[in-house]
């Protein structure tokens, strides 16, 4: 043999091996999705032979047998029950853990519901604790045919109140193993279980920011289906509002883009003045705060508008959420970026009359931009219309002065709609805001006009002050675009305050004495 066929013979030996290799892994690969999927699905067998009925729950005459199905189908650590409610219903509860993993479902045992072809939705009475829950249903038992999921609509986000709220068929999304599928049709005759479901990911696959590890619990106290009628009469957010003859809230707005995408260019910072104290009295720092916001605009977010109830004298802090245990003082949920692929992590906690906000914002690898870390208050607000010319007061102190990224954030009823392609949560008021230097050592209280409040805020940026890389210009409150300021109807209507620490990497440190509205 020459040379040149030696060569060729260890090329050949070379290609075959590599060959063998990779035929090898891909057969290492394909046994291991072989014994996952049995054990998925055995795992899925075992917790259906445990359905049964609990409360009284019925759909279309049929009761209904429910069991729990956890991500411990694909190696998580997360766990849930179902339990009987009093007055008949399901509270399906348990805990999160988004190791390995990051969802738990309860779902009824399929059987034939024979809802009407008329059916254009489900009328849902539920009892929600913050978190946002997706309505499911299911047209067949097998695991290749397609999943339907809808989020509830954002009313379900008030923790602890009861709402009854419409999901119409038009809501659902479906999806096989995770994945969209695109092509079907969802026909109500079809539909043989319904049930919950608690994960990282809205119905439309965008990241779900009213998640996190730790306990959950919701109320399902019935279940119907509804046909046309309901949804020319009312909103999709809540029947109950049409009933005590408010005016419904605007379309709910869960309507998830493809991919959670958080780029940080440019932050730009809206003024708000701080005013130093030694001690944290809102009292003290309304009297000192500076100057309302221009007329042009105050005006404008100030119009009249009619509630019903007493108006506040101006001239008076409203407490919005304190940390001393009075009737203010929230339960706060933290939700970081890790719910979109981030590393960012941070944690609430309460103690000696201050909530502290603690943690890191980190660069989320396949953005190499930060993320952002949470924490959210939900429930009912005192009325803070009377201050609609005026601004929310920070009492807080910090260990990070330096810290670029503190935002706060509120949401309310009647919310305008934001810009843009993405929208990964129900809208929010949102506005930065920086930590003076003086609060370094001591309680201060920070002024945020209500002027500098944007609903047309980035969710690549957390800025109103930016362009999206699909082109969409973002826009800050002003007399020129007061469509996406607060009005004194918002702040009379408040369903959530947040503080964020997002767009800047860093260590952040945020004690809080007290939020309020003021002049």
């Amino acid at each position: 043999g020459t040379a040149e066929g030696k060569t060729m013979s260890v090329l050949s030996c070379v290609i075959t091996l590599l060959a063998c290799v990779a035929a090898a892994a891909l057969a290492h690969s394909a046994l291991r999705f072989h014994r996952a999927f049995r054990r998925g699905m055995a795992y899925m067998h075992e917790q259906e032979a445990t359905a049964r009925p609990v409360g009284n729950l019925t759909l279309n005459g049929r009761r209904l047998a429910w069991y729990v199905l956890d991500d411990v189908v694909m190696g998580g650590h997360s766990s849930s029950t179902v339990s009987a409610a009093a007055g008949g219903g399901l509270v399906f509860s348990g805990t999160i853990s988004t190791k390995d993993g990051g969802f738990c479902s309860c779902s009824t045992r399929e059987q034939p519901l024979e809802l009407p072809q008329s059916t254009a939705g489900f009328r849902v009475a539920l009892t929600g604790d913050g978190s946002l829950y997706t309505l499911t249903v299911r047209t067949s038992a097998s695991v290749w045919e397609p999943v339907w999921q809808a989020d509830l609509p954002s009313r379900s986000l008030d923790a602890g109140v009861r709402h009854e709220l419409i999901v119409p068929l038009s809501d659902f999304r479906a999806s096989r193993m995770g994945r969209p599928v695109h092509g079907h049709a969802l026909d109500p005759s079809d539909i043989q279980a319904v049930g919950l479901n608690l994960a990282l990911l809205t119905a439309g696959g965008g990241a779900n920011l009213h998640f996190g590890d730790g306990p959950f619990a919701v109320t399902l106290h019935s279940i119907e289906a509804a046909d046309a009628s309901p949804f020319a009469a009312a909103t999709l957010d809540s029947i109950e509002a049409s009933k005590m003859g408010a005016k419904p809230p605007a379309a709910d707005s869960f309507r998830s883009g493809r991919s959670m995408g958080r780029l940080f260019t440019g932050l730009h910072f809206s003024s708000a003045a701080a005013v130093p104290s030694q001690a944290p009295s809102l009292t003290k720092a309304a009297a000192a705060a500076e100057a309302a916001t221009p007329p042009s605009t105050a005006a404008w977010m100030a119009a009249p508008h009619s509630h019903g109830a007493p108006q506040p004298r101006a001239s008076l802090v409203v407490p919005l959420a304190t940390f001393d245990g009075t009737p203010t003082a929230r339960s706060w949920r933290v939700t970081n970026d890790p719910v979109m692929g981030g590393r960012s992590s941070s944690h609430f906690t309460t103690n000696d009359g201050a909530g502290r906000f603690t943690g890191t914002c980190a660069i989320v690898p396949f953005l190499r931009a930060p993320g952002f870390c949470k924490a959210t208050a939900v429930g009912a607000f005192a009325d803070a219309s009377a201050h609609a010319g005026g601004a929310l007061l920070l009492s807080l102190r910090t260990r990070t002065p330096g810290y670029a990224g503190f935002k706060v954030a509120f949401s309310a009823e009647r919310m305008p709609s934001a810009r843009g392609a993405f929208r990964h949560g129900s809208p929010s008021f949102k506005a930065d805001f920086r930590a003076p230097a003086a609060a370094a050592g001591a309680w201060a209280t920070v002024r945020v006009p209500f002027s500098s409040f944007s609903v047309d805020w980035s969710e690549f940026t957390g800025s109103c002050a930016t362009r999206d890389p699909d082109g969409t210009q973002h826009v800050c409150c002003s007399a020129e675009h007061p469509e996406v300021c607060p009005r004194g109807e918002h702040l009379a209507s408040l369903r959530s305050i947040s503080v964020w620490a997002e767009g800047a990497e860093g260590d952040f440190d945020l004690e809080l004495h007290s939020i309020a509205a003021g002049p």
